[in-house]
């Protein structure tokens, strides 16, 4: 199965991938990543449409080498490309502009038909952004933007299927990962059976151990907020 994990930067991603891994050991990463493929000095806020288009050559030849029945894991997609190159167009980055976007968003569409299961990880209370040393307020900000992109195509794909940015008749489904590394990778495991494939209309995703492991997560995570926010309430309460 082909599997692809998205999302804003400083989420996690990597992280994930290589617990998957650790997971599922019949799974392997392309010969080159994601950060390999590009030039750190165009990539983020000072990318250009050139090399935006450059970087999509090399996603969709990475993604088109693998078929159904490869097990591949890849760290980002042609589906990053376009919320980056979306960000771009915006803000009128050099080479950004309208004709390098039809081409972007018809070369992604035609992509996604070369993946099975997209993990989309966005912010929540249970998923933020946490900053590296040496990043600013500007990195901060244009994080939360790109994020917000990820955010509208995953809402429009729930809604519409999105059909703007994904083939209807061979559309990859897209996931969302939240929580810390241990329950994202319980997520996973409701849509990857343990020999790596996907389960089937007559299987159930979650045995009993399962649905009650999650469970657990989940209340888990509904206390650790509730008191987060006692806490908050606190600090607003005395002026702190």
């Amino acid at each position: 199965m082909r599997i692809a994990v998205s999302g804003s930067g400083r989420m996690g991603k990597t992280t994930f991938v290589n617990d998957f891994l650790k997971n599922w050991t019949n799974y392997s990463l392309p010969q080159k990543t994601y950060r390999e493929l590009i030039e750190e000095d165009k990539h983020s806020q000072n990318t250009d449409g050139k090399h935006q288009l450059k970087y999509l050559d090399a996603l969709v030849k990475q993604v088109e080498g693998y078929k159904r029945n490869d097990n591949v894991i890849h760290d980002r997609c042609p589906l990053d490309n376009l919320v980056y190159s979306m960000w771009a167009y915006d803000k009128g980055n050099k080479g950004c502009d309208a004709i390098m976007m039809e081409r972007t968003i018809g070369t992604v569409k035609e992509s996604m038909r070369n993946l099975d299961i997209i993990f989309v990880i966005t912010t929540s209370p249970m998923n933020k952004i946490v900053l590296r040393e040496g990043d600013t307020k500007k990195d901060l900000k244009y994080l939360e933007e790109i994020d917000n992109i990820f955010k509208e195509i995953f809402t429009r794909y729930g809604k519409d299927g999105c059909h703007a940015f994904f083939p209807k008749d061979d559309s990859p489904a897209l996931i969302d990962l939240h929580g810390n590394p241990e329950e994202r990778i319980a997520l996973a495991k409701m849509y990857v059976t343990p020999e790596g494939g996907t389960y089937g209309e007559d299987q159930t995703v979650l045995n009993t151990d399962e649905m009650l492991k999650m469970q657990e997560l989940l209340t888990q995570q509904q206390d650790a907020l509730k008191e987060e926010n006692k806490e908050k309430d606190l600090y607003r309460k005395f002026g702190l």
